[in-house]
């Protein structure tokens, strides 16, 4: 699942819908959390603080963003970014 590199770990997924491979590296603690996260301890946004929603989707779930975005729409996390975007202009 892993590949070690300079004190990073690579992890790929296949993205169910388009099947490619989508690669993410993560540090050795990401790494022990995303393990301990697929063993069913804690809530990914938790265990996995510092990575982008789009990269822990993938990490959860497996779909890449792109197909994402074409069978869903915009993810939650664009929306979340949007209305962060609109209370600092309101202030």
């Amino acid at each position: 699942m892993g590949n070690r590199k300079q004190d990073k770990i690579t992890v790929e997924k296949r993205c169910p819908q388009c099947k490619q491979i989508k690669s993410l590296e993560l540090s050795e603690t990401e790494y022990v959390n995303l393990l301990l996260y697929e063993a069913g301890e804690g809530f990914i946004q938790d265990m996995l603080p510092n990575i982008a929603p789009p990269e822990r989707e993938l990490l959860k779930g497996g779909m890449c963003g792109q197909c994402w975005r074409e069978l869903f729409g915009p993810p939650p996390w664009e929306s979340e970014e949007e209305d962060d975007t609109e209370e600092e202009d309101v202030e």
